[in-house]
C-alpha cells in the first residue's frame, strides 16, 4: 500500500514544451524525509508538451506523479 503524500506538489502546463521537462526533473531531484506527490495538469498544449510529461512519468516511474491531461483546451 503507497504512503499517502505529505505535500503534493501542482504543476500548471501549457505549450510549455521546452521548460518542463527541467521543471518535473528539479522537482524530482529534491531530497526529502516525508512521501510527496506530483501533479501536473497540461491545458492541451499543442507543442509537444503532453508526449514530453507521458515521457517523464515513465522515466521517473518511482516517483508519484500523476498527470492531468485536458483533451480540450479549458483557459
Amino acid at each position: 500500500m503507497k504512503e499517502v503524500p505529505l505535500v503534493s506538489i501542482l504543476v500548471v502546463s501549457f505549450n510549455h514544451s521546452n521548460f518542463i521537462e527541467q521543471a518535473i526533473s528539479s522537482l524530482v531531484a529534491q531530497r526529502t524525509n516525508f512521501n510527496f506527490e506530483i501533479i501536473v495538469g497540461d491545458d492541451a498544449s499543442r507543442d509537444g508538451t503532453r508526449q514530453k510529461l507521458l515521457d517523464l512519468k515513465f522515466k521517473f516511474n518511482e516517483v508519484n506523479i500523476t498527470l492531468l491531461l485536458n483533451k480540450k483546451n479549458l483557459g
